[in-house]
């Protein structure tokens, strides 16, 4: 059975790795997450270097109707329902998630035949 954090990673084309604990989640930039809480909800992670920044973006999140869940000086916690469309799109932002590329057959030949090149020149 497929969890939420994976079918919400497959809508957006994001990817899915293990933390430290070993449970699924949506790494973004920095230290920033998506995880699943459970109860078929998704949290987000945010972690910043000052009190400034993480005030500015809890704001936006209770704006946006996200439920805080954990409040510290520099990083907190917020649930979100990832059926959601606004508050999906204000996580992966927050959170610095990015979307796989979506490539066609022939632009992934392209790419291919221009690391082959690249290859072939760098070995000689």
């Amino acid at each position: 059975m497929e969890s939420v954090i994976e079918k919400f990673a497959e809508t957006h084309r994001l990817r899915v790795s293990n933390d430290e604990c070993g449970d699924l989640v949506i790494s973004g930039r920095k230290r920033h997450q998506i995880f699943d809480n459970g109860d078929g909800r998704l949290g987000v992670l945010l972690v910043f270097s000052s009190p400034k920044k993480w005030n500015k973006r809890r704001k936006l999140m209770t704006a946006a109707g996200f439920e805080p869940r954990q409040d510290a000086r520099t990083e907190g916690t917020a649930l979100f329902n990832p059926g959601d469309q606004a508050q999906s799109k204000l996580a992966m932002k927050l959170a610095g998630a990015r979307p796989k590329l979506a490539l066609t057959p022939e632009e992934k030949r392209a790419r291919f035949a221009r690391l082959e090149a690249y290859r072939r020149g760098k070995a000689a």
